[in-house]
């Protein structure tokens, strides 16, 4: 997994009632905001040209990013279950599910992944098919389902752990070269506590609060959820998340935000389901400036799912996110996207899904010669693929192709077409322990006339050579290991700015990335939890033009 930074990112946290991985969780957007404290904004000169181009537009958020280590942390925990399953007819269902869940995360919608495994979860629960070989409920599970009739559960711990991060970029222009190397070491306390009440099947509510202290922030959260259910086929959920973040060294950054959501999910005759889910979000920032600046968010989500015969299904899906700054106006935008969704199983372990995307973003106040903002429309398509090859070996694609055209295209945001291909061979040693090894292939292409540029300032056609390795690996005794890692060429064919001496505009790169998230449950009330993502940047084409960061928490919390 791959973290990205860019200007104006939301560090926005989803809503996590799960206790297991209740800090890690957490602690992400603290290092983000760790590291990106001194090097905010797209035009930051200790950031490589080239890796800021590569990003600015194809944002990847650090929402995105979070919601993607939740993804995978859940996908443990279902494997971790897998077996304990014995009921006729549910394993189908859930196998059906997960299926959905890893087609929706291989086209980087990692939302609706975590949708489909709360759902999963959902479904165990309210079974209660789940049972270790003393015939009680597996304790390794979490939010384990409460007996009928009206049950609460309260929870507490403390945590404590520390924050690392370390960034170095070298820097050359001409004859000179320099180094600039930041690093941060910040050790924190928590406690947090959750409670959680069960009348019966037909409701269940949930609340949460962590409050955390370090040297250099100070985090009060409050999380609150109230669901409905009538029978299996609708419920309805209400939720909260209140949040204060204060920073010591960084005055702007301090902020306190509401989010209120509402969500609905009903099925009709076992062949159609629909989902609603609406958000409003408001975020205060202490010193409200250009790079933090006061916003009101509302985020409405639409899906609706066709299910076949044959394990096949089809879904229409449509996503509305608007945003507004009363002092920063240039950055209000309405962002739409349609979506239609096939998807079939071939039999066990192979399945493919078809993703096909219409995206309309809408700057409201922006002037018509916006230099890096302007409205676009972006058709894309996302091939999902998994095909069993015998015993335990699995074949697997996934693809993305993107077309964006601007309505006033230019120099500075000039439409371009993005292809990415990762295919991957994975070796299931057995369902605790799995290898993947795959390739991976990446390439933009922008449309400009070189005569109208403005030299040097353009961004470049690239093309991205790399090799993946995925280890995922748990235990019943509570080990939860995902290990990724990345090694990619970047490489600019034809860029004029290439030939230049001294120059480091848009030069050939050799990358490589790694991300490591462990967890162990180490007694019965304590459990260690370690992130740590590690970035390696070299230009093989100047000296001294190389960036390196890494990133790391590791957290010891104690349940009484």
């Amino acid at each position: 997994m791959k973290l990205t930074f860019q200007k104006h990112d939301d560090f926005d946290k989803p809503r996590v009632s799960n206790w297991r991985g209740f800090f890690v969780l957490r602690l992400l957007p603290i290092l983000i905001y760790t590291f990106t404290s001194s090097f905010v904004g797209a035009g930051n000169p200790f950031i490589p040209e080239q890796k800021r181009q590569r990003n600015e537009f194809l944002p990847v958020d650090t929402t995105s990013a979070i919601e993607e280590t939740i993804y995978q942390v859940k996908r443990l925990r279902l494997l971790m279950i897998l077996s304990y399953i014995d009921r006729p007819g549910l394993i189908e269902e859930i196998v059906e599910l997960k299926n959905f869940a890893e087609s929706a995360a291989a086209e980087k919608d990692y939302k609706l992944a975590n949708i489909y495994l709360d759902e999963i979860f959902t479904c165990v629960d309210s079974s209660a098919a789940i049972w270790d070989r003393t015939g009680e409920p597996a304790s390794f599970i979490e939010n384990t389902p409460l007996a009928s009739g009206t049950n609460s559960n309260f929870e507490k711990g403390v945590v404590v752990g520390i924050d690392f991060s370390h960034q170095e970029f070298d820097l050359t222009f001409g004859q000179g070269d320099s180094a600039y190397v930041e690093g941060v070491n910040n050790p924190f306390f928590g406690f947090a506590w959750e409670y959680q009440r069960n009348v019966g099947k037909k409701q269940q509510s949930d609340f949460s609060g962590l409050l955390k202290l370090s040297r250099d922030y100070y985090i009060n959260e409050l999380q609150g959820r109230l669901q409905f259910n009538s029978q299996s086929t609708f419920s309805t959920e209400f939720y909260t998340n209140e949040e204060l973040v204060i920073y010591r060294r960084h005055l702007p950054m301090r902020y306190f935000q509401s989010l209120l959501g509402f969500s609905l999910d009903k099925t009709f005759f076992t062949v159609f389901n629909f989902q609603f889910q609406d958000e409003i979000q408001y975020r205060y920032y202490w010193q409200s400036t250009e790079e933090f600046p006061n916003y009101w968010r509302n985020h409405i989500y639409l899906c609706g799912n066709f299910f076949g015969l044959a394990l096949s299904r089809v879904s229409l899906l449509y996503d509305w996110e608007k945003k507004q700054h009363p002092t920063a106006h240039d950055y209000d935008y309405d962002d739409q996207r349609w979506g239609i969704q096939f998807y079939h199983s071939w039999g066990w372990h192979s399945n493919t899904t078809l993703w096909i995307q219409h995206r309309q973003m809408d700057y409201s106040s922006l002037v018509p010669d916006s230099t890096y903002h302007n409205d676009f429309r972006q058709e894309s398509l996302f091939l999902t693929m998994r095909q069993n090859l015998g015993g335990a070996l699995v074949a697997k694609l996934n693809a993305e192709f993107d077309w964006r055209f601007y309505k006033l295209s230019n120099s500075f945001t000039p439409n371009f077409q993005y292809y990415r291909l990762e295919p991957m061979l994975v070796y299931e040693f057995n369902s605790q322990f799995s290898l993947g090894c795959g390739m991976l292939y990446e390439m933009k292409k922008y449309q400009y006339e070189r005569e109208n540029v403005n030299f040097g300032l353009e961004p470049e056609d690239y093309h991205i050579y790399g090799l993946v390795i995925d280890i995922d690996y748990f235990n019943l005794k509570g080990i939860i290991l995902s290990f990724s890692h990345t090694f990619s060429l970047t490489r600019y064919p034809g860029s004029p700015t290439g030939n230049i001496p001294g120059l480091s505009l848009y030069t050939d790169r050799n990358e490589n990335n790694t991300m490591l998230y462990f967890s162990w449950q180490a007694l019965k009330s304590v459990e260690i939890n370690l992130v740590a993502h590690y970035d390696n940047d070299r230009d093989v084409e100047i000296e001294h033009n190389d960036s390196r960061s890494s990133l790391f928490t590791l957290d010891v919390a104690y349940k009484f």
